[in-house]
């Protein structure tokens, strides 16, 4: 019975002082019963501390995950594209074109026309990992 009573009272004063307004809250600093400005900066500099390893650890796991996920996107990619002939590049390149063709630019359609009238493989190739880079072939939904 003492210690849910004593819990409310705490959670009564909590949201009391909730209800204050920052001036108010930094007016009682240093008064009887509050703590003195040496203890709130060292309380202040131990949670900006806490909060930039926090973020600093977070970086670097993103970053680490962002490297792995890239790495396995480029082994994807290269598997696929070792894997892809020239036919189904053409088919996925005249698929682009067609059902992508308000994501194109204009000039990069010109580009590629003047690219391919070469014809050979290398430059079909080039088109293709091209628009493959651009996002206009998905080549994780072949």
């Amino acid at each position: 019975m003492k210690v849910t009573f004593v819990k409310e009272i705490n959670d009564m004063i909590a949201d009391t002082i909730m209800e204050d307004s920052d001036d108010e809250i930094l007016a009682c600093i240093g008064e009887v019963g509050y703590p003195p400005w040496k203890i709130v900066n060292e309380a202040r500099s131990m949670m900006l501390g806490l909060i930039t390893e926090n973020r600093v650890s977070r970086l670097k796991n993103i970053k680490a995950s962002y490297r792995l996920d890239k790495e396995n996107r480029s082994i994807l990619k290269a598997a696929k594209l070792a894997a892809k002939g020239l036919d189904e590049m053409i088919a996925d390149i005249a698929k682009a074109m067609q059902l992508k063709s308000d994501e194109i630019p204009n000039g990069l359609i010109v580009a590629f026309r003047e690219q391919s009238k070469q014809g050979n493989e290398e430059d079909v190739r080039d088109i293709w990992e091209n628009l493959v880079s651009l996002g206009l072939i998905d080549i994780q939904s072949d």
